[in-house]
């Protein structure tokens, strides 16, 4: 175990499918194999995170829809102004 810009670092002996990290390096615009699965990691939880958050807004676009249809009525509008 060893540090690298304060993060705790392990070396791990993995078996990766060649064609797959080749594909991988292309596909991120890395060289070598640790910044390939760095970037890869990294990559996967962005994604997570942005799945999370256009799953929010998706949630509260429905919401909004749901407390704004009263808008569209003539005769509730009528009403709230009277």
């Amino acid at each position: 175990m060893k540090y690298i810009r304060g993060a705790t670092v392990t070396k791990r002996l993995i078996e990766i499918d060649d064609a797959l990290l080749e594909d991988a390096k292309a596909a991120l615009g890395t060289s070598g194999i640790t910044e390939t699965v760095v970037a890869a990691l990294r990559k996967s939880l962005f994604d997570t995170d942005l799945a999370e958050r256009e799953a929010r807004v998706h949630q509260l676009g429905l919401r909004f829809a749901e407390a704004a249809k009263d808008v569209l009525d003539d005769e509730i509008v009528r009403q709230a102004w009277r």
